[in-house]
């Protein structure tokens, strides 16, 4: 803030203060800016109040996960998400994957509200029909394919008893 003092001599004649209008911060009307196109700020979250210099990336250690995003987890999955769904240069794919990155489920979506969700059921469903040869098993059941999931557990099984079956043969020679 900028105080500007008027003085005479070395007595105080007056103080101006300009007016800052910062309004309520709401995500709603930060979301609806962001489908828009007319919104390109980050949504100001108590992380920018508690720890401006910390990292947004900070919650993917599970051991020290700051208190501000355990107060507030859903506005952080929401603000990062659609940070990158705004980002032109994202695909959908890279938005689902950054989903299972974040832990969001099908039950999560559900339940936020069906305006919020829609588009990140969009990129699921972009994704479903061909999804990265790449994907493991929690992004294969994000975007419902049991089947592709199903696939590549029985093989890593299949994988994995082949090789304790090789070691166990070697250690009886």
């Amino acid at each position: 803030m900028i105080l500007i003092y008027q003085c005479k001599a070395s007595q105080l004649v007056g103080m101006n203060i300009p007016e800052l209008d910062f309004g309520q911060a709401s995500i709603h009307d930060w979301l609806i800016k962001c489908l828009e196109g007319k919104h390109r700020q980050t949504f100001l979250t108590l992380q920018h109040i508690v720890d401006p210099t910390s990292s947004s990336d900070s919650a993917d250690n599970n051991a020290s996960i700051p208190l501000h995003v355990k107060l507030t987890p859903k506005t952080k999955i929401i603000i990062e998400l659609y940070s990158l769904l705004m980002d032109s240069n994202q695909s959908y794919v890279e938005i689902v994957s950054r989903m299972v990155k974040l832990r969001v489920t099908t039950i999560m979506l559900e339940r936020f509200p069906e305006g919020i969700a829609l588009p990140l059921w969009e990129a699921i469903l972009k994704c479903r029909s061909n999804p990265p040869t790449s994907w493991g098993e929690a992004a294969l059941n994000l975007v419902g394919r049991k089947d592709l999931k199903m696939l590549i557990s029985s093989k890593l099984r299949k994988e994995a008893s082949r090789w304790s079956n090789v070691s166990l043969f070697f250690t009886r020679v």
